[in-house]
């Protein structure tokens, strides 16, 4: 992906589930620093969500596939 095109993202990474099972089958992950970042600055602009989203239709089959959005949080625990 090119970096312009998603400005949020500050992590992307293509995962593997399974190798034996059809080509294509894994995760791509997108890692963003806040929320906002992937609400608001998900793309560029139009024309960088338009190719993102022809680029994805050529390997993703958008209705068998789904968004889970996912946050982490860090403990640290100040008295250990």
């Amino acid at each position: 992906m090119h970096v312009g095109a998603s400005p949020g993202t500050c992590h992307y990474e293509q995962l593997i589930i399974d190798d034996t099972l059809t080509p294509g089958d894994g995760v791509g992950l997108l890692s963003f620093a806040a929320a906002s970042e992937y609400t608001d600055r998900l793309f560029g602009g139009p024309e960088d969500q338009k190719a993102i989203m022809d680029d994805v239709a050529r390997f993703l089959d958008l209705p068998k596939g789904e968004t889970l959005p996912a946050s982490e949080y860090v403990y640290r625990d100040e008295s250990a």
